[in-house]
């Protein structure tokens, strides 16, 4: 019983410094140049392009169902690379969007 309450306390740690590192990491994209911020997303989204091969190959094996032979190689890894850039885009604005001020994006 006494290890379960370790346990416990460990998780409640973990989240907390997961939450805090993220929040330190969105102020930082929250306080960058733009085009720094852009070069962030393109490198998120190659390591997730790198990283998550099963994924990448279902991304071109529906492609390929899709479109066949009416869209090149290069145009079909030109759509999966912008897929990986959208959702890095979507990642680091979600995190980065609550530093930013209201004035700004409005």
């Amino acid at each position: 019983k006494d290890d379960k309450g370790f346990k416990t306390e460990l998780r409640i740690l973990s989240i907390l410094i997961v939450e805090s590192l993220v929040n330190i990491l969105g102020f930082v994209l929250a306080k960058m140049p733009h085009s720094w911020f852009l070069r962030c997303i393109k490198s998120v989204a190659w390591l997730m392009k790198t990283f998550d091969r099963r994924r990448y190959f279902d991304a071109k094996a529906n492609l390929d169902f899709v479109f066949g032979d009416s869209k090149s190689e290069e145009e079909k890894k030109r759509i999966i690379k912008k897929g990986y850039e959208n959702f890095a885009f979507i990642i680091l604005e979600t995190i980065r969007v609550i530093f930013i001020p209201k004035a700004e994006y409005d």
